[in-house]
């Protein structure tokens, strides 16, 4: 979403307060005292406490994502659902150098940067000892043009600078664990990734890793091959918002956030300057502290039906939710997208590492003079990267490699962990239920809680497509989804009404 229509979003919101005072005022004993219009203050529900949710929702932008509207029109039918979203951005963030195959290395460099700052401190010592010796003025003119005294300033650094340091750093890396038994295979570059982030700052390496977890890290390539494969307009660069060095290309690709340390070092070397594409998200928090106060304010009131404010806490729970995720991981402005220039010596990764097959919907079938039978077949590919089993083939139908033994506990699947967070917001949901309490047995409880068993239909038609045989059996989920999602809309609406006019009329 551009910020012309979050700032036109948030001005809805601002003005959804407006029917409290839309009249001037008039003399209090010429009319009689009337209740505010119900509809003013269902309307305001619905903008504050259903609809602002779904600004805060994580945008899904780049290849292979189902999109930000989409994403935040199912976030909006299953509030819960969101969860998914935020928990995948927050375990990212916290293992990001572990996905990133760079937490070995956190430690030694620490032990780089004592051992720098002892030697600058003993070099320091025997030059203030040498200058006793020296006149003022000829110690003037032994000043050298930039002072070791001086810190350098990488933003100021030009890159051939950057890089330099990023490759002798790199090399003091390998040496070290070759001294110390644990050598790195040569296809390995983590080594080299870890040296740049740490040579670029803190800062600037944060933002860096938000983009490549975030899934904001594309691979630009240009392929003959490519054009054959069903499917392929979207992937097709004019039909993306890209930026970087790989915008030029025609097509785009994902690229999995522990697959970047096996790129060669001169594609590695260009994701320094993705932290342009880092985006804070103001508009997000905002919105999120006018709904939480909104809420609130809501909940405190002694009229109207809890049930129907149950609806309000929820999905003000899940823009916390999704608001802290943003706080933690970053979102982008745009995906950065590296030119895929050089192929990748990926077999011997395949073999040491293993990999997961591909899901039949990722799946890419390449004709059989593609197939790559020899040691020599990439000089046959020297102008195409895209063939059988490549490097670019692997990224290209989202698939990962088996997880290491010392690897993320957490290695779970997106079905499961979709999942577990309807499950656990359907919990949540219902130990909220204590609060509006459960011995009321009015009309809008039975709405609400059906509201919030409405994703069990989903699962029901799940397990009806997993026992028939029929292969196209994926209408039963269809089916099942189509009338989840009119249940849940008609129960929203349904409390709404029951809740701030017919319990109102019945007190």
């Amino acid at each position: 979403m551009s910020l012309k229509n979050s700032w036109i979003i948030v001005c809805g919101l601002l003005f959804t307060f407006l029917p409290r005072c839309h009249a001037p005022p008039v003399d209090p004993s010429d009319s009689e005292p009337t209740s505010e219009l119900p509809v003013a203050s269902i309307l305001r529900t619905i903008v504050l406490g259903y609809m602002a949710h779904i600004v805060t929702v994580r945008p899904q932008t780049g290849v292979d994502n189902m999109g930000t509207n989409v994403a935040r029109f199912i976030c909006f039918t299953y509030p819960t659902w969101g969860i998914s979203i935020a928990f995948d951005a927050i375990h990212d963030a916290y293992y990001a150098d572990k996905i990133l195959g760079i937490d070995n290395f956190k430690i030694l460099l620490k032990k780089y940067e004592e051992d720098k700052d002892t030697t600058s401190k003993n070099e320091d010592h025997k030059s203030l000892d040498s200058a006793e010796l020296i006149s003022p003025l000829s110690q003037n003119e032994l000043i050298p043009e930039y002072s070791p005294t001086l810190k350098d300033d990488e933003q100021d650094s030009p890159s051939d600078v950057i890089l330099s340091k990023t490759k002798n750093l790199r090399d003091w890396l390998v040496d070290y664990m070759a001294k110390n038994n644990t050598p790195v295979k040569e296809y390995d570059n983590a080594p080299y990734l870890a040296a740049l982030l740490h040579t670029i700052g803190p800062k600037k390496a944060k933002k860096v890793k938000h983009c490549i977890l975030n899934k904001h890290m594309l691979l630009g390539f240009d392929s003959r091959t490519y054009k054959n494969v069903p499917k392929r307009e979207d992937t097709r660069t004019e039909n993306i918002s890209v930026t970087g060095p790989g915008a030029e290309c025609e097509y785009q690709s994902n690229i999995q956030a522990e697959n970047i340390r096996y790129l060669k070092t001169e594609m590695i070397s260009k994701i320094r300057t993705s932290y342009n594409v880092d985006n804070i998200s103001y508009i997000e928090t905002f919105i999120t502290i006018v709904q939480l106060f909104f809420t609130t304010i809501e909940c405190m009131d002694i009229n109207g039906n809890k049930w129907a404010k149950l609806i309000m806490i929820v999905y003000t729970a899940m823009s916390v939710i999704q608001t802290l995720s943003l706080v933690i991981l970053h979102k982008q402005t745009e995906p950065f997208s590296l030119h895929y220039n050089e192929d990748v010596p990926w077999k011997e990764v395949l073999v040491e590492r293993g990999a997961k097959e591909p899901s039949e919907e990722a799946k890419i079938d390449l004709a059989d003079e593609d197939i790559e039978e020899t040691s020599d077949c990439f000089k046959k590919h020297q102008s195409d990267l895209f063939y059988k089993n490549s490097f670019l083939h692997f990224v290209m139908e989202n698939r990962y490699l088996e997880a290491e033994s010392d690897s993320i506990l957490t290695n779970y699947s997106e079905s499961t962990t979709i999942a577990f967070c309807l499950f656990g917001g359907m919990a949540g949901s219902l130990l909220i239920g204590i609060w509006a309490d459960y011995s009321s047995h009015s009309v809008v409880q039975w709405i609400v809680l059906a509201w919030i068993l409405s994703p069990m239909l989903i699962l029901l038609g799940t397990i009806i497509d997993g026992f028939s045989p029929n292969p196209d059996s994926d209408t039963f989920i269809f089916l099942s989804i189509m009338v989840s999602v009119l249940c849940n809309f008609g129960c929203i609406i349904a409390a709404t009404i029951y809740g701030y006019i017919v319990d109102n009329e019945q007190g």
